[in-house]
């Protein structure tokens, strides 16, 4: 069942290499090697643990580190963009999200053509409900930031964005989940102005698989943003996110708060981001969830490895507070025309 999607990938692919071999012809090539190490030391709490040694644990975690690699060329008319990222957990020396969320080594894997018709993208990215819908509350350095939806968010895809007219544009993207699971289809829809944006989306699922959708509101303004999200799944019903920072000089007072999720209940965020430059910060957070699900054990080696005892969903109180850093790192090691 995952030819027909490798089909359309590769149909569509083969479309835009001719174009993309005469941008390339064109004007430059850029390649840019990059990274993030991202890793905080945190005590974890919970009412009962399912560790015998007590109900406390103080651990080291990664927070979603990455290295990666982008290829650029074109010209006015089309501009190319392939990527490649590796998922690194910092914490136990391997490779692998730290969550345990993403089935594969590789975070992403796409090409994307970008000009006046668009943007076309094909490949294993972040998808258009999380990008529209999600992203706008997942603003908090740790690894606990990202548990704020119940859609899919990084998989495979093959998606078209429409340009910006008026402060509409549109994203369709045809998902099917690593590994050859489910399929699906994204449907987002966003308008930006005056440092608003306003946007709903929906991912339709086929067959029998529960669908999502929901709706985000973001405000920009200096050194504060605001932003709120509600979420419904056909299943496991409704969530409501909000999320506020305010940015002074070199500090980023933050707060999110989640309210309704089936797989975390209520769940309370606070943080705080040090920059000491543009690639390099320090955090510290307090992050509390009622029930099993983004607190795991040090030893944890799955998604359902709970800190707190009885296994998902069930009401642990659990409380963690970190502090970490996170450095952001890229050169170019050729550059020529």
């Amino acid at each position: 069942m995952r030819l027909p999607f490798y089909f359309l990938a590769a149909l569509l692919g083969g479309g835009l290499c001719p174009a993309a071999a005469q941008a390339q012809t064109a004007s430059d090539t850029d390649l840019e090697l990059y990274g993030s190490w991202r890793l905080h030391a945190n005590y974890v709490s919970v009412d009962e643990s399912s560790n015998p040694e007590g109900d406390g644990e103080l651990g080291l975690t990664d927070a979603y580190s990455r290295l990666g690699a982008k290829l650029r060329f074109g010209d006015e008319a089309i501009k190319i963009t392939a990527r490649y990222e590796v998922n690194i957990n910092s914490a136990d020396l391997e490779l692998g999200d730290p969550s345990f969320f993403d089935d594969e080594d590789s975070r992403l894997y796409s090409v994307k053509a970008e000009g006046k018709f668009g943007t076309v993208l094909v490949g294993k990215d972040w998808l258009p409900y999380y990008n529209n819908i999600g992203y706008p509350v997942d603003y908090f350095s740790s690894i606990y930031a990202g548990y704020t939806t119940y859609a899919y968010f990084r998989e495979h895809q093959i998606t078209y964005i429409t340009p910006r007219v008026n402060g509409f544009s549109g994203s369709l993207a045809r998902m099917q989940r690593t590994g050859g699971g489910a399929k699906g289809w994204h449907y987002a829809l966003s308008y930006v102005k005056n440092g608003v944006t306003l946007a709903a989306g929906r991912e339709d699922m086929d067959g029998a698989e529960a669908d999502t959708q929901g709706v985000a509101l973001s405000y920009t303004h200096k050194d504060w943003y605001l932003a709120g999200k509600y979420e419904k799944n056909d299943i496991a019903g409704t969530i409501y996110n909000g999320f506020v920072q305010y940015r002074r000089g070199p500090y980023s007072f933050k707060a999110g708060l989640g309210l309704g999720d089936q797989y975390s209940g209520d769940t309370y965020h606070l943080g705080v981001d040090y920059h000491l430059n543009a690639q390099f910060k320090l955090f510290t957070e307090f992050y509390a969830e009622e029930l099993n699900y983004a607190l795991l054990r040090n030893d944890a080696q799955r998604a359902s490895d709970y800190f707190g005892a009885g296994g998902f969903g069930v009401r642990q109180n659990g409380k963690a507070i970190l502090t970490g850093f996170r450095w952001d790192f890229s050169f170019r090691p050729q550059h020529h025309q």
